[in-house]
């Protein structure tokens, strides 16, 4: 890992980050910015994309000294920033240096540098053993492991969901996990949780990457239900774990969006994963399918799809009770389209 030094005395240091391309705008009149500055990363919305593409930079504050700590952000969003400011004090940086800058305003640095990212969210790039370490040594709280923990998605009704997750999710509390919803919690207290993890199972979502700026945690159990077979899933989380299982669930398309799509978690594999783990979790087939209709229904009544995508839902789960159900809410949105065209039949 290296950084790049730039120099005022040979360019005007205005930069956009995007997809790791460094563009130098020939800005003469920028805002001056003295001494020495790291570009740590864009500011974004999405949580899990600001770890995966835009956090990996921090180690270089370990390696230069700086006055600031620059993020370009996108919009001004006080959550992100938060986060930010988490991940720097975890990692041992000053929050008095860290500078939000507008991405789209000229600056004019002293000196800027710009660190190689450590990682980045690509299952082929290799994620080496002295980013770990390096990450291990700057980290300000070090693991402790004695927890079991489920993450769960299962509030996220309309951003891609698991059928029969609040099954498992009741079987594993039964266990003594910690069933932890992390939306809405802050970065710091993620952390505290997934470095006291001894057994740490995820919902695959963008939670996951709530472990990115962790060196190692040798002595845990990690888990991924996978809503989609995706090959770079948890890949960097297996590289600082004691071993890392993955599941994959089934896929119906019940979205127009893939990652909105409604997966179903096949019971009996899942649960011989979990035991697994060591974990003493039992299949109760009846109380399942009764779980899974339930994550179903309230999946399709929470989304924005049309009667097919329902129908799609329908033959895939087996109570007949929330089949009706939803042969019912067919009818309700097929009533609502037609009213909406008899009020409106141009279309405009």
């Amino acid at each position: 890992m290296q950084g790049r030094a730039i120099s005022h005395r040979s360019i005007d240091d205005h930069f956009l980050q995007r997809n790791d391309d460094l563009k130098v705008l020939n800005l003469k009149n920028g805002e001056k910015v003295h001494g020495t500055s790291i570009y740590c990363g864009q500011m974004l919305i999405h949580f899990g994309h600001q770890f995966a593409e835009d956090m990996h930079r921090l180690w270089a504050m370990a390696d230069y000294k700086y006055d600031h700590l620059i993020f370009a952000k996108q919009m001004n969003r006080e959550a992100t920033k938060q986060i930010i400011r988490d991940a720097v004090l975890y990692l041992g940086g000053d929050l008095n240096k860290i500078l939000f800058v507008d991405r789209h305003k000229p600056y004019n640095y002293d000196h800027l540098i710009i660190p190689d990212r450590g990682s980045q969210m690509e299952h082929k790039f290799e994620v080496t053993e002295a980013y770990l370490d390096k990450l291990s040594s700057m980290a300000t709280t070090q693991p402790d492991p004695k927890l079991k923990v489920f993450v769960t998605r299962r509030h996220l009704k309309d951003l891609g969901y698991v059928a029969g997750e609040s099954y498992i999710a009741r079987e594993l509390s039964k266990n003594g996990f910690i069933d932890f919803t992390p939306e809405g919690t802050s970065y710091s207290e993620q952390l505290n949780l997934y470095l006291n993890s001894k057994i740490l199972i995820f919902s695959e979502g963008s939670a996951i990457h709530g472990t990115d700026l962790i060196g190692r945690l040798p002595d845990c159990e990690a888990g991924v239900i996978r809503r989609r077979a995706s090959e770079s899933t948890g890949f960097l989380l297996k590289s600082k774990v004691k071993t890392l299982r993955s599941i994959d669930c089934r896929v119906a398309k019940t979205h127009p969006q893939e990652r909105r799509t409604l997966s179903f978690i096949d019971p009996e594999a899942t649960i011989a994963w979990l035991q697994d783990f060591g974990v003493e979790v039992k299949l109760d087939m009846e109380k399942f399918v009764l779980d899974e209709g339930r994550d179903a229904v309230s999946y399709a009544r929470n989304s924005k799809i049309g009667p097919g995508e329902i129908l799609t839902i329908r033959d895939n789960i087996k109570s007949p009770k929330h089949r009706a159900e939803l042969v019912g809410l067919i009818s309700c949105r097929r009533n609502r389209t037609i009213s909406k065209i008899e009020k409106n039949p141009s279309g405009k």
